[in-house]
C-alpha cells in the first residue's frame, strides 16, 4: 500500500483476505490442534538446536542428543538408537519427541486463541526450546 501497511491480499494475491493456512488452538474446544509439524517446522528446530551426535551437555548445562532431544537418564538410554547418531537418526528421534511439544502447547494455551499453523509450528519450536518449566512461568502464553 502507500503508507507500507500490510493487507492480507495486497502482497500474495490469495483471492481471499482470509486465512489461506489451516488454524489451530489449544485444543480446549472449537478447533483442531495441529499436532504435527511440516519439514519446516522440524528444520527451525534443528537450526535451532544443532547436531550432537553422542549425548553432551547444552549450552545451559542438561545432557542432550541429536536435535535437543533431553536425556532423561545417564548415557540417554532412553534414546532408542545406538550412537553416534546419524542426522537421519537424530531427525528420526525429534519426530519422536515433537508430540509432547504440541501437547504442551496446546494445553498451556487458554482461552479461544487460534493460529495458523506456521504460528503453531514457531511456537512449539520455542517450547522445544525454553521446555516445560519456562513455558509455564512465560507471559507470551498468558
Amino acid at each position: 500500500t502507500q503508507f507500507d501497511c500490510y493487507v492480507a491480499n495486497f502482497y500474495v494475491q490469495t483471492g481471499t483476505s482470509g486465512y489461506v493456512a489451516a488454524r489451530c488452538n489449544g485444543g480446549g474446544g472449537g478447533g483442531q490442534t495441529c499436532s504435527d509439524l511440516n519439514s519446516s517446522g522440524i528444520d527451525l528446530i534443528k537450526g535451532f538446536e544443532g547436531f550432537v551426535a553422542r549425548p553432551a551437555l547444552d549450552p545451559v548445562g542438561l545432557p542432550t542428543v541429536g536435535y535437543g532431544h533431553l536425556c532423561q537418564s545417564r548415557g540417554c538410554g532412553e534414546a532408542p538408537f545406538s550412537f553416534p547418531l546419524s542426522p537421519t537418526t537424530a531427525t528420526e528421534l525429534l519426530h519422536k519427541d515433537i508430540p509432547r511439544y504440541t501437547w504442551r502447547l496446546a494445553s498451556s494455551l487458554t482461552g479461544s486463541v487460534t493460529f495458523n499453523k506456521n504460528q503453531w509450528r514457531a511456537l512449539t519450536s520455542w517450547i522445544f526450546n525454553i521446555r516445560r518449566g519456562a513455558t509455564r512461568s512465560s507471559s507470551l502464553i498468558k
